[in-house]
């Protein structure tokens, strides 16, 4: 079975000037466009958005930073039920184990949803590290991992941006020599989990595997849509 990845950005699902604040009209327009398409084979991310960031940053700990990121999930998750989506929740923080070569997650239970016909939901969330403790998994992390686990054949991340931004307007696609040149020191261009150039980092290491990526606006009606029908939207990563 083909398998997409689509990313859901925090910043597009949530208002990250406000702690747990979320933008009703971008999960009630992705829900929409993912109900609408082909969606099978598809294994949903979001973001924490501010309802992880803003709590990792004042030092909540690891549990409260995940009840607060499940209520996301289930914000999102009602929106996907009430349009006929079979969706459910798989929480990272009770299957992911963070090692030193990275997050390490046994994909089976995802295989099985898929060939069910359902659309696993994962985010980004507090984690165990192998050697004790616990960090934060960002999504693009995640994402990045799941690909290759998966074998996916495309990626996209969903943002608020029309993609990767350079000289006033989005490049129709970025390699590693324009991501060199890029300013990401920026307001915004940073957070908890390495913002933009996080994400960059990730999709670029997923171009260097042969997996096509993209980054493109999903507060755009239509655009979520196009990406889940196989078509290029926004800024695709090459390597």
């Amino acid at each position: 079975m083909p398998i997409t990845i689509l990313k859901l950005g925090g910043s597009l699902l949530t208002d990250k000037s406000h702690p747990s604040t979320p933008r009703p009209r971008a999960i009630s327009l992705a829900s929409r466009e993912i109900a609408r398409s082909p969606h099978r084979g598809l294994v949903l991310i979001h973001g924490a958005g501010s309802y992880g960031h803003p709590q990792v940053a004042r030092g909540q700990s690891p549990a409260g930073v995940h009840a607060s990121v499940r209520r996301l999930t289930h914000l999102l998750l009602d929106a996907l039920a009430r349009r006929g989506v079979m969706a459910v929740p798989v929480h990272p923080m009770a299957s992911v184990v963070l090692g030193k070569r990275g997050p390490r997650m046994d994909t089976a239970p995802l295989r099985g949803l898929l060939r069910a016909g359902m659309v696993p939901v994962l985010h980004g969330d507090m984690v165990a590290r192998a050697q004790g403790g616990f960090a934060v998994l960002s999504g693009d992390t995640l994402a990045r991992h799941l690909a290759l686990q998966l074998g996916a054949r495309r990626v996209g991340m969903a943002t608020d941006v029309p993609g990767v931004v350079a000289n006033g307007g989005p490049l129709a696609r970025m390699s590693p020599r324009e991501f060199q040149r890029l300013d990401l020191s920026s307001p915004g261009g940073r957070d908890v989990t390495g913002g933009m150039e996080g994400k960059l980092r990730e999709l670029l290491h997923l171009a260097r595997h042969g997996v096509p990526a993209w980054v493109f606006d999903g507060a755009r009606p239509g655009n979520i849509s196009r990406f889940l029908r196989g078509e290029g939207v926004g800024t695709r990563i090459v390597a």
